[in-house]
């Protein structure tokens, strides 16, 4: 039996943990929403191939805003950025390097799509706060990329994710041929990147901030 000094023990530290469980579980559930609306929003509309986006020289950027843009690379750098383009970083900014892209609101956030590069950002209050990746030539250091397979993913990143199923999300998933393997997402909370695969393949790669779990 525990002692009356260990129940007040534990008694004291619930009411401080609790709020941040809370907090913490309308986090995980805002994103899971977020990245549901995200990848239902854009799949089917980007080009049968996506283009190299390597040329062109780099562009001056403002950093007036949330955050500076990053260096002119094609690295995945999970929590943190794609290319240039910097979780933070205002759309003022992404445009003038990409160009304008098609904006459409959704519940959580204004989607910006630069469909011809293979690129969605996620953008609240002018800032991104995600970028969906469909273009191969993004990468991590590491190699991970559109198109890699699950084995590259898993010795890269680790055992670390949580697995969803598209039904699980109560995402529709997209119209399946026979023989066409079943869609699922490994969501990397700690490290702040998320992964959609059909099969062997990744479909797609979305970089958002890191959780924490409490």
């Amino acid at each position: 039996m525990k002692s009356d000094q260990a129940k007040e023990a534990e008694a004291a530290t619930v009411p401080e943990d609790e709020p941040r469980l809370r907090a913490f579980r309308w986090l995980r559930i805002l994103l899971l929403a977020s990245l549901a609306v995200l990848l239902v929003a854009v799949v089917g509309e980007l080009p049968a191939s996506s283009p190299d986006v390597s040329s062109g020289g780099p562009r001056r950027l403002s950093t007036e805003s949330g955050s500076a843009a990053g260096p002119d690379d094609h690295f995945i750098v999970a929590g943190q950025r794609v290319g240039f383009v910097r979780l933070g970083l205002s759309i003022q900014d992404v445009e003038a390097r990409l160009g304008h892209g098609r904006a459409l609101p959704t519940r959580d956030a204004v989607l910006y799509r630069f469909s011809q590069l293979g690129l969605t950002c996620a953008v609240q209050r002018g800032q991104v706060i995600s970028v969906l990746v469909q273009n191969p030539t993004y990468r991590t250091p590491q190699g991970t990329a559109v198109g890699s397979d699950p084995d590259t993913v898993v010795r890269e990143l680790g055992d670390g994710y949580e697995y969803e199923s598209a039904e699980s999300l109560g995402v529709t998933p997209s119209p399946a041929s026979p023989g066409r393997p079943a869609e699922y997402k490994l969501h990397y909370w700690r490290e702040g990147i998320h992964l959609t695969l059909r099969g062997e393949k990744v479909e797609a790669i979305l970089v958002s901030a890191a959780v924490v779990t409490p």
